[in-house]
């Protein structure tokens, strides 16, 4: 008759009770009945493959029982594949719901959990689990158990312990276990090798492991794995200077994260915004700023700390050479705030970019500030993860006019580029030997730098590298013109037809900013924002408006509330018209 119970098929298969029926029903039962159905309906889903509604009863019934081994045990069967589905909340939710004793006691469970831990930043809080996960090491550990750890370990070797060595070795002997079965592993094992040989030796061996990483992801069909070995490939392949593949492994990546209907899914946001990059270096801002916009968007549905600093990061130097200052130091202010939320990345490289932006506005003060809270001086032996600090404090030694100390700072770094094959930084390293040789009249040496330095970026277009120095560079660059004739001439076409410089701290822009009446002061692009809000349009209508995303629309806005301390649009515009900002 229909009544209590709800069809789910067209087959006469599924039922359940009607919502409000069940709830009475369940009323009715005792505890040990509870337990008797829970245990009961875990078993049945079990036999039936439905893994996650089984765990849904086996915990259920371990909660009434205080017996978390059946719970424990379906836990650990789909662990494996949870992961390999992305589906880390999911298997995180499961965990959660175990006694902490049962996860720290059990190796895979403790291994699961780091995993777990590990790929949302946690790095710290992995490796307590990793260390309990090695105590239950012994003789009758099956081989995937022991390879799985050996990875995990490697992995926090690189990013939490910063120990290079222990990661190629405990790496590498991850790989020799990992048999075609857990090849999902073999891909982590190879992106924990290849970082390791990135920040310590020639970055070509890096290239190969990566490309065997990615070889081995897209044999798999993809996954979780493989978007990573794409990132970093391309990364890599940037520092060795060969932009046009980095390029080319970024669009394939995405077209391979691209559905039937043509959207690009989330997992691809760092990959535009990567691409977005590679199009900044060859100058061309439009096709940079359309891919980094996109980046931006797509990250931010991730809603993962790491992607969302990264894209942000990446479009700061972007909108500044666009002209748009003011949106390019409130990027790197949200990307470095998401960057100390995260773990696997270092977000002070957040702070070196905006202390080149800093720098180039001619704020000394503020780069003093930031080299003194990093500890950077220009004595220092070089270190590969501080390289991009290096090379803006260079430019602000070129600044204060330390040129001999700066000359001999940039053969130590020059040498340490070459050695290890970072051909995008020794192009940077070249450029400023330029200008330091340039300003104490050593016009040989300058000349050699800019030869050797035309000779790196012609073949992969590297414009901006030249573009977004010191304006001398420029003027010297006909004196080598016939190292390579069509890259020089494209160089000086784009000086010639490129805009005004960004403005300088006393512009109108900044008047403006400063006469607001506010502890911190709205943006140019928050004041814009905030001015259509105003005439009543709906965020969709503003990002069609001003060609931005939805999600950065609401970015800009929870930014005009926190400044105008107020909670909705309507308390925003009466706010903003009391203060005199509309």
């Amino acid at each position: 008759a229909n009544l209590f119970v709800v069809p789910l098929d067209n087959r006469r298969q599924w039922y359940r009770y009607h919502r409000l029926f069940a709830e009475f029903l369940r009323i009715t039962l005792d505890p040990e009945e509870q337990k008797a159905l829970h245990r009961r309906a875990a078993r049945w889903y079990e036999d039936e493959k439905l893994a996650s509604r089984a765990i849904h009863h086996a915990l259920a019934h371990a909660g009434l029982a205080d017996d978390w081994g059946d719970a424990a045990r379906l836990i650990r069967l789909v662990a494996e594949e949870t992961i390999q589905k992305g589906e880390l909340l999911t298997l995180n939710k499961w965990l959660d719901a175990l006694p902490e004793a049962s996860v720290r006691g059990d190796l895979s469970l403790a291994t699961y959990r780091a995993w777990v831990l590990a790929f949302n930043g946690q790095v710290d809080k992995a490796g307590e689990y990793a260390r309990a996960a090695v105590a239950h090491l012994d003789r009758r550990t099956p081989a995937a158990e022991r390879a799985r750890l050996l990875t995990l370990r490697g992995f926090l070797a690189v990013f939490a312990d910063h120990d290079y060595e222990a990661a190629l070795s405990l790496a590498g002997e991850a790989l020799a276990l990992l048999d075609e079965d857990l090849a999902y592993w073999r891909v982590m094992a190879l992106w924990a090798m290849a970082e390791s040989q990135e920040r310590t030796r020639d970055v070509t061996e890096a290239i190969v492991t990566l490309r065997e990483a990615r070889r081995t992801a897209r044999l798999l069909g993809g996954g979780l794995f493989l978007a990573p070995a794409e990132l970093f490939l391309a990364t890599t392949l940037h520092l060795h200077g060969e932009r046009r593949e980095a390029a080319a492994v970024c669009q394939e990546a995405i077209e391979w994260y691209t559905d039937t209907a043509g959207r690009t899914l989330p997992v691809a946001g760092m990959l535009l915004s990567r691409l977005g990059v590679l199009h900044h270096e060859a100058g061309d801002l439009a096709a940079a700023w359309s891919c980094l916009e996109r980046g931006i968007a797509l990250s931010e549905q991730l809603a993962m700390d790491s992607p969302i600093m990264y894209s942000l990061g990446f479009a700061a130097p972007t909108l500044y050479a666009l002209g748009r200052v003011d949106d390019a130091l409130e990027a790197l202010r949200q990307a470095h705030q998401h960057g100390q939320q995260g773990g696997l990345a270092d977000a002070g490289w957040c702070l070196a970019v905006e202390a080149n932006v800093r720098l180039a506005l001619g704020d000394l003060a503020w780069v003093q500030r930031w080299a003194d809270a990093a500890g950077i001086s220009i004595d220092q032996e070089p270190h590969y993860l501080h390289m991009d600090q290096y090379l803006v404090y260079a430019r602000f030694c070129l600044r204060q006019g330390k040129l001999p100390q700066l000359r001999l700072w940039l053969d130590r770094l020059e040498s340490f580029a070459h050695a290890r094959g970072l051909v995008r930084w020794l192009l940077t390293i070249h450029i400023l030997h330029v200008i330091a040789a340039d300003r104490e009249g050593d016009s040989a040496a300058a000349h050699e730098h800019l030869a050797q330095a035309v000779r790196l970026a012609a073949p992969e277009d590297y414009l901006q590298a030249f573009l977004e120095e010191d304006a001398r560079v420029l003027a010297l660059l006909p004196l080598v013109r016939h190292e390579a004739p069509d890259f020089v001439d494209r160089l000086l076409g784009a000086a010639a037809g490129s805009p005004a410089p960004a403005p300088q701290p006393q512009t109108a822009a900044a008047a403006r900013r400063a006469a607001q009446p506010l502890i911190e002061p709205l943006s140019e692009r928050e004041l814009e924002v905030l001015a259509l809000v105003a005439a009543g349009l709906s965020n969709r209508e503003i990002a069609d408006r001003l060609f931005i995303a939805v999600g950065t629309v609401k970015r800009h806005m929870n930014n005009i509330y926190g400044k105008l301390q107020v909670r909705r649009r309507t308390e925003a515009v009466a706010r903003a018209r009391d203060l005199g900002l509309l």
